[in-house]
This record gives structure tokens, sequence and C-alpha cells, in this order.
């Protein structure tokens, strides 16, 4: 059986597989009203809050984008966008067809915005609402200024939205903090769940601007799931029943290992990739140390190879990997360190791309 290294979905543990092939129960049912409440708590716990929500929605990393922004955003404001690519442009797209009016701060490829830039457009007044991806799947970069951004932001009575789906749960990274308003991300990065589940974190001041916002869409609505989980952890819609089952269990591997475990074992995975595969002539996508990514990292591919020999010989290995993606589409390599791996499997994955380039 080929073990995913992708940036998403990633390999589950053999618990999560059995608990998704549990009976179905009508979700009207206490019992799972009970399954929910217990999925809520637990994600507040993993996010970092005590008086936040978590909003649970069935559907993918785009669909707890989309609803943070349609929930926090209003149309017509002004939104600074920190971007560094593929994703950070997606999130731009999300702000223009919610009405709103983006301006995009963005760094030459691989590189970090910087602060100071991001400052002095904040200070400007011109802003009702800073924008952010935390981490930068599609080239392996954590910004990890984010928090700092977000902080000054606050300060200035700007709103703050973090798209964080490769991001939370394999960075330091918590809501409560005082940096963030809304935090999305989804099942099947670092809380290696299976695909299918969208979450976006509301701070107490965001739960309240969610009950206000003008939502022209029901599933969007992240007023509407709040209101509902303080109800008596009731949904608003028919959820996927199976991935509850599935993403409960993943919850509960996460939190008994401990949270400063698991991210730290986010880390020690990556920094072997980012120690070794350079030796064998795979440059890191992220120059700046202080920015590379826990959950996903991203690498050029030797000269004389591309993308899809490389992934390749490392499917005949066993593994799946991704490609790069926009500018870096057969030119690179992106590594997940997410999901049911061990170190000896990034092993195996440094031996085979050692091997490649001989």
């Amino acid at each position: 059986m080929e073990k995913l290294l992708t940036a998403g979905p990633v390999s589950l543990d053999a618990r999560v597989l059995r608990a998704l092939s549990e009976p179905l129960t009508s979700h009207r049912e206490e019992g799972f009203r009970k399954i929910v409440g217990e999925i809520e708590e637990g994600l507040k716990r993993a996010y970092g809050t005590s008086d936040g929500v978590v909003c649970i929605l069935s559907g993918s990393g785009t669909l707890a984008v989309d609803a943070m922004v349609n929930s926090i955003v209003g149309r017509g404001e002004n939104v600074l966008l920190v971007s560094h690519g593929e994703f950070g442009n997606r999130l731009c797209d999300s702000i223009s067809r919610r009405g709103a009016r983006p301006t995009k701060i963005s760094a030459t490829e691989g590189n970090a915005v910087g602060e100071a830039s991001v400052y002095e457009a904040i200070e400007s007044g011109r802003y009702d609402t800073l924008a952010m991806v935390y981490t930068e799947t599609s080239i392996g970069m954590a910004h990890r200024s984010s928090d700092k951004m977000g902080k000054f932001a606050k300060e200035h009575g700007l709103k703050v939205i973090v798209d964080a789906a490769s991001a939370m749960f394999g960075e330091d990274l918590t809501l409560d903090a005082g940096c963030f308003d809304a935090v999305s991300t989804c099942s099947q990065k670092c809380l290696a769940a299976p695909p299918g589940i969208a979450l976006v974190g509301l701070s107490e001041e965001a739960v309240e601007i969610a009950g206000r916002a003008e939502c022209a869409s029901r599933y969007l609505d992240l007023g509407l799931y709040a209101r509902k989980m303080n109800e008596g952890y009731d949904l608003p819609q028919t959820p996927a029943v199976s991935l509850f089952y599935g993403l409960r269990e993943a919850l509960r591997i996460m939190l008994d290992a401990g949270m400063n475990e698991w991210m730290e074992k986010h880390r020690r995975l990556a920094a072997e990739l980012y120690s070794r595969l350079p030796e064998y002539g795979y440059a890191r996508v992220v120059k700046d140390g202080r920015f590379l990514s826990n959950s996903v990292a991203a690498f050029e591919v030797p000269h004389g190879c591309t993308a899809e020999s490389v992934t390749g010989r490392l499917r005949e290995g066993g593994y799946v990997v991704s490609e790069g993606m926009g500018s870096l589409k057969g030119k690179a390599i992106r590594i997940g360190t997410m999901g049911d791996i061990s170190r000896e499997d990034i092993s195996d994955v440094i031996s085979i791309l050692q091997d490649l380039v001989g």
C-alpha cells in the first residue's frame, strides 16, 4: 500500500479508518449531538481557545476560507492581503467575490513579506481587515511573522483572518493569543483525519461579528453555526456523519499525544528533510530557515530531473508526494510530514531521492 506524504490528504491511523466504518446514526439524535460536543470541546483545546467557537462544516478547506471571508469581511471593505503564492491568490479571489476590495502585498517567490511594509500599510488607516495565509502550501513557507502582524493590526482596530489549512495543529498557533479573529483549516492536514471537514475557529469578538454579518449564503453563515453550537451542539445542515466519526478519533489521537509533542513531531520530520536533501541537490524553495514549514517541505528538483520523474520514482518505492504548483509546476516537489508517517518513512524517502541522483 502506498503511503501519502502529500500536502493533503494524508495517510490515516488504523483507529481512524475503523471509526469511519461505524454504523450511521441520525444527526438529530442526542447520541450524535454528544459526538459533536466532544469534537467541539476537543477542537477548542487544540485551537487554544476557551471563549471562542470552532465552526464545523462538511466540505473542503476552500469552504472554510469562503465561510470565514463571507462571515467576517463585509461587502465594500478594504482588505490588506499578505500573499506568498497560490493560496494567497485564492484567498484574494474569495475576498473579491465577497464584494470587498483586496490590496495585495507580496514578495518574490520563496521570500517572506517584511513586517515593515505591512505595518506601514496598516498605519495608513485605509484598511478594515488584514488577511493572511499562515503556511503557503504551494511553496512550503510558514509565515511566522503572522502573529506579530496580526497583533499589530488588532491594536490598530483591524479585523484579522487567517487561512491556516496546513499550519493549524502543526505550528504554534492559538486563537486566544489576541492576534487573530478567525482561523480556518481542514481535516486532512495536520489533524490527520479524512478529507471533507472544514473548520473555522472564531474568537469571542468574531462570533459577534459573524452574528451581525449579512451573509448571502446559509451554508457559509458562521454566525448561524456558532449559534447552533452554543445551543446544544446542534448543526444547521446535515453533516457528513461518517467523517465526524473519523474526525473524533483523529482528534482523540492528537490530544492524547499532547499538542506540543504533536507539533514537535511535524517539526522533527521536516527538519530531517531540510537538513539532508540539499546534500543531494534538492534545493529548498524557501531559503530563510525562519520560515520553513513544519508540515510541507518544498524542494526544487536537481538539474537533469523533472518533478514527474522524481515523484514517479518515489511512487515505485511506495510513497506519494506532491509536485510543485503554479510557477513551480514540473520544477519542484512538496513532501508532507502530516498523517500516519514515521521517521523511518522519511528516511526511506531520503534514500530513494539520494539514489535517484546517484
